[in-house]
């Protein structure tokens, strides 16, 4: 794992970018929400393997709603002495996940049933890529889901504190 000082703003932007058409095209919301105690302070982590989890639970999300949104959060769920747990969510209006499905979708090469490589297209490995991912960060991830209203996928990472929260910049933005 790399660790590098970084912001929100240039972790989440590029991820914008990437699903910007994408969206366009489904005639899909976008949101990304972040907390504005974490939106501009200077944290230390692997912003690459951050963007890599986002970008693909946001393209699952993506993929499998077909009508409504998708809502992207960061929030703040602690912070230490030396760093900030950090929670992370990925939440759609798709077509959902079973309870006894969502028990295996994180398992490699599993998807909601064998139908959906052909009608959705990947390989299943995305998401047991992520709790690989995630673990060796020091998180946890999981999901919440039901058929037909959608789905919320979620991790934490601790991300170490590289400098304080610009206060100034957030009174600036209000």
């Amino acid at each position: 794992m790399e660790s590098e000082d970084f912001t929100f703003s240039t972790l989440i932007e590029p991820l914008n970018r990437q699903f910007l058409h994408e969206v366009k095209l489904k005639e899909l919301e976008l949101m990304i929400d972040i907390a504005p105690e974490l939106n501009l302070r200077l944290l230390q982590g692997d912003p690459k393997c951050l963007g890599q989890i986002l970008s693909n639970m946001i393209g699952n999300a993506i993929k499998f709603t077909s009508t409504g949104s998708v809502w992207v959060r960061a929030t703040q769920e602690a912070e230490r002495m030396t760093d900030v747990l950090v929670r992370f969510e990925v939440q759609d209006t798709g077509i959902g996940i079973s309870s006894e499905d969502q028990k295996r979708v994180f398992d490699a090469f599993v998807q909601k049933d064998s139908g959906m490589n052909r009608s959705y297209g990947g390989t299943g490995l995305g998401l047991a890529i992520c709790k690989h991912l995630v673990s060796l960060m020091g998180g946890e991830i999981g999901v919440y889901s039901s058929p037909v209203v959608g789905s919320t996928f979620w991790f934490t990472v601790p991300l170490l504190k590289a400098g304080p929260v610009d206060r100034s910049a957030l009174a600036g933005s209000a």
